[in-house]
């Protein structure tokens, strides 16, 4: 019998959220250290790619002026992304996370890093369809946005909906983002996945 594989729907709204940095080398540890790993997922998850975005590529994004990276202060950033495995199972059976969008940024201030959350939610509530859900906070100060999409997966419409939590915890900001099939999926999971990524942006701290 031929394996069915699940054609993934990346959020685009995502996209402007998940923008990292890199400026000037600092004492803060490494934002690697701060997103989520393979083993914080279940075993249906495989990576999906792992990337450092730089100042220029960020720029050329039209996602911030070198201006505003030079005022927040900006230091490093890291983005990691997992994949549910493609011979699962058909898409619209899937229940939970089947894809997830990890990232951390760090900044020289917390005052930095709270002007630049600030601008990147702005920038991401502008978007259609984009809405504030009610989420445990995360971090110093958090938001929970929700989005979704429709598309046609093997014949048949299949509802996406994204979990886009975004915090700032103290000189850093993270987001998260948790996609799944509408109705097989609850923000408690992704409020589940962000604290575990919290977890790690205070360990990353408490190492040293």
């Amino acid at each position: 019998m031929k394996k069915l594989r699940y054609k993934r729907v990346l959020v685009p709204v995502f996209l402007a959220l998940a923008v990292v940095f890199v400026a000037a080398a600092g004492a803060a540890p490494s934002p690697a250290k701060m997103v989520l790993t393979r083993l914080d997922l279940s075993s249906a998850f495989v990576s999906d790619g792992a990337t450092e975005v730089t100042n220029a590529d960020v720029v050329a994004g039209h996602d911030a002026t070198a201006a505003q990276l030079t005022g927040w202060g900006r230091i490093d950033g890291y983005k990691a992304t997992y994949k549910i495995k493609t011979n699962r199972a058909v898409a619209n059976k899937l229940t939970g996370p089947i894809y997830v969008v990890s990232s951390a940024n760090t900044y020289n201030t917390a005052a930095g890093a709270h002007a630049a959350w600030l601008v990147q939610l702005a920038a991401v509530k502008k978007n259609a369809g984009v809405h504030t859900a009610v989420g445990r906070r995360v971090g110093s100060e958090s938001k929970l946005l929700t989005y979704t999409q429709s598309t046609k997966v093997q014949g048949a419409t299949v509802t996406y909906v994204a979990f886009i939590y975004s915090w700032r915890s103290g000189s850093n900001t993270a987001s998260l983002m948790v996609e799944g099939i509408k109705g097989r999926i609850q923000k408690t999971a992704a409020t589940k996945l962000a604290r575990k990524q919290q977890s790690r942006i205070a360990s990353a701290y408490a190492a040293g």
